[in-house]
């Protein structure tokens, strides 16, 4: 392998190539700033450094910030913003502040992967050995049954009346198949869990039905995770007693939240959930409205992926 194509792949260790250009070009950008910026040149210069900074560190999930602020603070020196005498000043007087920064952020680095688990399992509050019932096998409801395996679950029941999409829900990792049409739920459910029923219900379909039989179905003390988006102008029927009766919390969800994109790219990145699963064909955009259509006259299909 030639020289230039070894530095190239081993510069800043295992970061996506999109971040290496980026602080290629952030030490590209500074000096050309710092000198031909004119009068205004330096104070510019220092304030693009500091927020490229603060740039390597919200990337800590993703990518190790140490050696990229490593490499801005010595062109730092090199183009004259500072001095050699006032980093080491600088770093004497602040070294307590330093080393707790740099242990935070390389323990955040290190711990991603434990981090992204404890935050999945307060996201879904699916606990080590519970029983997860997830009414509706659609692309949420399939991501559902990754990230209830990936939570701890101990048995994951899926409901869903298309054959396809049960045989995708069973290679994705759930225990148990039912086909509403064919089983009523409910019964089903609670012969499956000993008669307790399970300890967390995950609706991602939107109907009212689904969402009465999600209540119905729930153990004492369970859980129901309100995800699939049911009619605005639609009812349905909850008696506050069996609220109060089986002790429920119910809990509902709401998508693209700020953060819940970086915690979905980490999971995808990571490799701990393959969308290639639940993908099934990808069309470029000119096909996209008859890709819709189809959608809609086949609705075995899970999901199609249109590619700009």
């Amino acid at each position: 392998m030639p020289l230039a194509q070894a530095f190239a792949r081993n510069f800043l260790g295992h970061a996506p190539d999109w971040y290496k250009l980026t602080i290629v070009g952030f030490l590209l950008v500074n000096p050309l700033v710092m000198f031909f910026g004119g009068v205004h040149g330096p104070m510019v210069a220092g304030w693009l450094l500091l927020l490229e900074f603060i740039f390597t560190l919200a990337m800590a999930l993703r990518c190790y910030p140490l050696q990229p602020g490593g490499l801005l603070a010595i062109e730092g020196v090199l183009i004259g913003l500072t001095t050699p005498a006032s980093v080491y000043n600088e770093t004497i007087a602040a070294a307590p502040v330093i080393l707790l920064l740099v242990f935070m952020v390389a323990g955040i680095y290190f711990m991603r992967e434990l981090l992204l688990f404890v935050l999945t399992k307060i996201l879904l509050g699916i606990r080590s050995g519970d029983r997860v019932l997830i009414i509706g096998g659609g692309p949420m409801g399939l991501a559902h049954i990754a990230l209830s395996r990936l939570s701890g679950a101990s048995k994951v029941i899926v409901s869903e009346p298309d054959e396809r999409r049960r045989e995708l829900s069973g290679r994705l990792g759930a225990d148990e198949l039912l086909n509403p049409f064919d089983t009523p739920v409910v019964e089903a459910v609670a012969d499956l869990t000993d008669g307790i029923g399970p300890d967390v219900v995950i609706e991602a379909v939107g109907s009212i039905p689904t969402y009465e039989d999600s209540v119905a179905a729930v153990r004492r003390g369970g859980k129901v995770l309100a995800y699939g988006a049911a009619p605005m102008d639609r009812s349905m029927s909850l008696r506050p007693f069996d609220v109060y009766a089986k002790e429920l919390t119910i809990v509902g969800s709401y998508a693209g939240t700020y953060d819940t994109w970086p915690r979905a790219i980490e999971m995808l990145s990571g490799g701990r959930f393959d969308p290639s699963l639940i993908v099934d064909s990808v069309r470029p955009l000119d096909e996209a409205v008859d890709a819709i259509r189809g959608l809609e006259r086949d609705k075995s299909t899970v999901k199609v992926h249109i590619q700009a």
